[in-house]
């Protein structure tokens, strides 16, 4: 199918399943998977939607007459549409989540125009019937969705909504002695209602968004079609998509606030899920993508004890060894903390347990970050460092890197310039004074204060966070709750999950309910989610299935460290920063912030400014050759 196809919505890759049905029981008679095919949306001849599914092996002319879409699971790239014109019924996955969610609006909305025209055309369409010999169908791809095809599909939406009403109404004559047997709400509702009320300011996620929230419902009705939250991508943004499309391995870069994210979010919405690992070189930035830590995927521990050992680690397991053989498309955010070492150990784990000598076994890399912020983290008894673009297998197997250099984050030009200077580990005399001037901006007296927003405290080193925490949890005047862990084994588990404490001191900031419960935290917006227990799993030597911790995914925030804020926008912060002592930390603290009036720095100190030569280096030799 043609690109233009894909790019109207009216074509999806994926893999499925065509199963035909009993007409009278809805029992499956017969089921085929087709693997490597593409669903398209066709109109033949009478106007009629057609599906077309193509595949070398098999291919399938459907009539969508009446196609019922059930999209629960449309965020893991699948869906099921039942066909009732044709007794069958498409079960479809590893869709692109994108394309999948285009398609299915596309599909959506030209099948309820088509209801209408058929429902208004019928008397004559029996007439031509009847007087016409059938000709044979020809296929053309649907036209793309317009506003008078969403206002068509709206009025009939309301017309529906109206009627079923009006019905509703006249039929509203239950006795009141039937209706007391009724439950006044759902279970879940009312086990949400007996839990524990608490607004717990200074606090938030573990991950930024907890358990029980949900993904975005995929509204058929929105448009432009895409996928929910999207937003159109600058010509750099598309090049790097389009460099994806290619299936060469891909390093974009910028600094911060350009987009990086947001396209990565792009490019895992474009790729098929079941063969596409998304992964992070930290636990804070996996969670902001909905994805998982690399070295979790790679299933070789910390990457201690040599390569050899590594791919030993890896085999052993039959789980991390299959993952990597069904990988096609591999996703490292914040490439920047990854070191050579490991970098070289993943290319020579992922070529022996696939059995190719490609790089990487021939995986598609998809590698996102920023060199000029947070290096790798080594032990302090660890030999020296080095980046992952130092490594052999980068060399090897990156082919095409790309910059980004359009800033969305902040829009002050001279704020801007400020962190363009700081990323590259200059400070002028000005750039002081600016940041000087910013010491009182978040004061309670200043005109800069916001009064709802609480300042986020960026420190440098855990012991500042932890002291600025406790003293804050000491200032509410309310009686602490404590959450507890439930641990699968007796003890142990500190010193395998350290992140996940083993009890976690909450205090009550509003009126609480009369029962135990979980807490509620209330998100800026003013609205609440109930937060309870998590997983967190890890694997001990020797054990087939991993050791659990349940514990609630929260933790303090009046306080967090420079290195989990990386990839964060924060509303105001306050920095401490005098005391750094990475390449690239001032300049991720600095970043957070969308303006010089959000920001406020206690103690500057210029000297705590530098950037690593052999990185400048790196961006030196990208520029020169990007001319």
């Amino acid at each position: 199918d043609s690109e233009e196809a894909v790019a109207a919505g009216c074509s999806v890759a994926c893999t499925a399943t065509l199963e035909r049905l009993d007409p009278r029981l809805g029992s499956v008679q017969h089921s085929r998977r087709i693997t490597g095919c593409q669903l398209t949306l066709q109109r033949d001849s009478h106007g009629e939607l057609r599906l077309r599914l193509a595949a070398k092996t098999h291919s399938a002319n459907l009539s969508a007459k009446g196609v019922v879409i059930f999209k629960k699971f449309w965020r893991e790239g699948k869906c099921t549409l039942r066909l009732p014109s044709e007794s069958a019924q498409l079960l479809l996955s590893n869709c692109p989540v994108d394309r999948l969610a285009d398609f299915l609006k596309l599909l959506f909305v030209k099948q309820q125009c088509a209801a209408s025209r058929q429902q208004r055309a019928a008397p004559l369409r029996q007439l031509q019937q009847h007087r016409q010999p059938a000709l044979p169908q020809a296929e053309t791809d649907i036209s793309p969705v317009s506003a008078a095809d969403l206002a068509a599909v709206r009025a009939r939406q309301a017309a529906a909504a109206a009627a079923a009403a009006g019905s509703a109404a006249s039929t509203a004559t239950t006795p009141q002695r039937l209706q007391r047997k009724r439950p006044a709400v759902a279970p879940a509702a009312s086990a949400a209602a007996t839990a524990a009320m608490l607004q717990l300011p200074g606090f938030r996620p573990a991950g930024g968004t907890p358990p029980s929230l949900k993904g975005p419902r995929l509204d058929l009705l929105s448009s432009p079609l895409s996928a929910p939250g999207q937003h159109a991508l600058t010509e750099e943004q598309a090049a790097v998509l389009d460099a994806v499309r290619s299936g060469v391995s891909v390093f974009y870069t910028g600094s911060a606030g350009t987009g990086k994210s947001v396209l990565l979010q792009r490019i895992v919405g474009m790729l098929p899920p079941d063969r596409t690992v998304v992964s992070a070189s930290t636990g804070v930035a996996a969670c902001q993508i909905g994805g998982q830590t690399l070295h979790s995927f790679a299933g070789v521990g910390d990457g201690s004890g040599g390569i050899e050992r590594c791919v030993s680690r890896a085999a052993s397991r039959p789980a991390v060894a299959e993952a990597w053989r069904r990988c096609r498309h591999l996703v490292i955010d914040e490439i920047s903390m990854v070191d050579a070492e490991f970098f070289d150990c993943l290319d020579v784990v992922a070529r022996t347990l696939r059995r190719s000598r490609e790089p990487f076994g021939g995986i598609q890399l998809v590698l996102c970050g920023d060199f000029l912020q947070l290096p790798p983290v080594k032990p302090s008894d660890a030999k020296g460092r080095r980046f992952a673009f130092e490594s052999s297998a980068w060399q090897r197997a990156v082919k095409a890197t790309l910059q980004l250099r359009q800033v969305h984050r902040q829009a002050d030009r001279k704020f801007v310039d400020l962190l363009t200077h700081i990323r590259y580990g200059r400070c002028e005399p000005r750039h002081s004074e600016m940041l000087r001037s910013t010491r009182r901006n978040l004061d309670e007296s200043s005109a800069n204060s916001d009064k709802d927003i609480v300042a986020t405290q960026l420190c440098t080193h855990k012991r500042q966070v932890e002291a600025i925490n406790q003293h804050q949890l000491r200032l509410l005047p309310t009686e602490s709750v404590n959450f507890v862990a439930k641990d699968s084994m007796p003890a142990g588990l500190n010193s395998l999950l350290p992140s996940v404490p083993e009890k976690i001191e909450l205090k009550i900031g509003a009126q609480r309910g009369s029962g135990p419960g979980w807490p509620v935290v209330r998100f800026v917006g003013g609205h609440e989610r109930i937060v309870d227990q998590h997983e967190f799993a890890a694997r001990v030597a020797g054990a087939e299935m991993p050791v659990i911790r349940r514990q609630v995914p929260l933790q303090l925030a009046w306080a967090i460290s420079v290195h989990k804020s990386q990839g964060m926008t924060l509303d105001a912060c306050r920095l401490y920063v005098s005391e750094a002592f990475e390449a690239g930390q001032v300049y991720v603290a600095l970043s957070r912030c969308r303006s010089l009036e959000s920001l406020s720095v206690a103690n500057w100190d210029a000297s705590c400014v530098r950037a690593d030569e052999r990185v400048l280096n790196f961006y030196r030799q990208l520029r020169e050759c990007s001319g």
